[in-house]
């Protein structure tokens, strides 16, 4: 197993580094306004894919392996297209998207959202390999396609960032249909109104969590947008893109872990895999936190720029939630694992409710130090929540929650196969 979660976190890992350097080659040649349009326009994408996600979404993880794959797939590209087209307008007429961007919201949604249904189906198919290469593929064409844009054809614009998003996206989902092509029987489109059902039954909490956690994540950067100005949302989404970079540990344990819930017919043994690998994720996470606060922040000023010094300041108020985080992560994948959405949604309005209430009052007064407060304290209801629910469910005592030596020779022999050779 942890050879695995190993595979996944190093190609994570290469995701996280290269995207990192795309947020310094913009920030160097695009500025801090450049970067606050930028975050502007992922936003409203990643908003876009939520709703494309009530079909196309999570849910496919544990259809696939249940449902012809025919049946998922039309139904998911179908409501892609019209989602996207209707997530466009009205982000445009509630005027949070400049209208010259919507078409490229639009079609980059589409695009998004057609890889995002086959790698989702990758994870229940188990194809986790596959998944790996594709999306570290995806980044690396992106990251050299702004590289040629910006610096051998001169193109230092937004728009060649969002080109470099195109070639990505477009990447993604031609190597994932020449992967699920053979996978495909075109006599599976039988009783399809049933994988549609199953699909909307099994998304709908999935989604509404999703949207609820997605404004707690960032309902601060049109705040933001509303009380400062492009370059402060630049900067605190730049803050935000550090930090989250140590989720790339719990995402990583999160693939594998749903992936072996989903398909296991012991649930003990489920419930037990869930609570070690949590306790693992929060230890790493907490370590690299850690380290990344030594982190003077002169040299955030040098990467990215002099407006950037206040990176480290943010990132002492942001990390906290941060490392919350990567211990919810496995409970949210159990739940959703074992059909239990409704917990995650729960969870979500918990978190949403301390984010609104926070975002209203610390944002204006204190600003982008308001937001990364508000954000840790999100998180940190949410994952109080989430426990407290595990809990319930296991009947496992306050004790089982902490780190004890079983534990630790549970990760010590997976880590020992890991690096075994014979």
């Amino acid at each position: 197993m942890f050879s695995k979660i190993a595979n996944v976190f190093f190609s994570k890992i290469l995701v996280s580094v290269l995207g990192f350097f795309i947020v310094i080659i913009n920030a160097k040649q695009l500025g801090a306004e450049g970067l606050g349009l930028i975050s502007l326009i992922i936003l409203c994408i990643t908003y876009n894919q939520v709703v494309c996600g009530i079909v196309g979404g999570s849910a496919l993880m544990y259809l696939a392996p249940r449902k012809p794959l025919l049946q998922l797939l039309l139904p998911s590209y179908f409501w892609g297209i019209l989602s996207s087209l209707a997530g466009a307008a009205i982000l445009v007429f509630c005027k949070l998207l400049p209208p010259e961007y919507a078409r490229d919201v639009f079609l980059l949604s589409v695009l998004q959202a057609f890889g995002t249904v086959h790698l989702n189906l990758f994870i229940g198919l188990e194809k986790i390999r596959k998944y790996n290469w594709i999306s570290a593929l995806q980044v690396i064409i992106s990251f050299v396609s702004l590289l040629l844009l910006f610096y051998l054809l001169k193109e230092k614009n937004v728009r060649s960032y969002i080109t470099s998003l195109y070639l990505g996206y477009a990447f993604v989902f031609l190597a994932s249909t020449f992967v699920l092509l053979p996978e495909i029987k075109t006599e599976s489109m039988r009783s399809w109104g049933n994988s549609l059902k199953a699909i909307v039954q099994n998304s709908v909490y999935i989604q509404v969590a999703t949207i609820i956690h997605l404004l707690n994540c960032r309902l601060s950067y049109f705040m933001l947008d509303k009380y400062m100005d492009n370059a402060s949302l630049g900067i605190f989404s730049t803050a935000v893109s550090i930090a989250e970079s140590l989720w790339l540990i719990n995402r990583s344990i999160a693939v594998v872990q749903y992936s072996k819930v989903v398909n296991s017919t012991e649930p003990a043994d489920s419930r037990e895999l869930t609570l070690v690998l949590a306790k693992f994720s929060l230890v790493l996470t907490l370590f690299f936190a850690g380290v990344m606060l030594l982190i003077p922040g002169s040299f955030y000023m040098q990467l990215f720029g002099e407006k950037f010094e206040i990176l480290r300041h943010l990132l002492i108020y942001l990390l906290p939630g941060i490392v919350f985080v990567a211990n919810a992560t496995l409970y949210v994948h159990y739940f959703a694992a074992i059909g239990k959405n409704g917990i995650n949604t729960l969870a979500s309005a918990v978190g949403f409710t301390f984010t609104l209430l926070f975002c209203l009052v610390l944002i204006p007064r204190y600003q982008m130090a308001g937001a990364a407060v508000s954000s840790s304290a999100s998180y940190f209801a949410t994952t109080l929540f989430l426990i407290f629910n595990f809990k319930k469910e296991t009947g496992y005592s306050w004790k089982r929650f902490l780190i004890n030596r079983s534990d630790t020779r549970y990760i010590f022999v997976e880590i020992k196969k890991l690096f075994a050779f014979n």
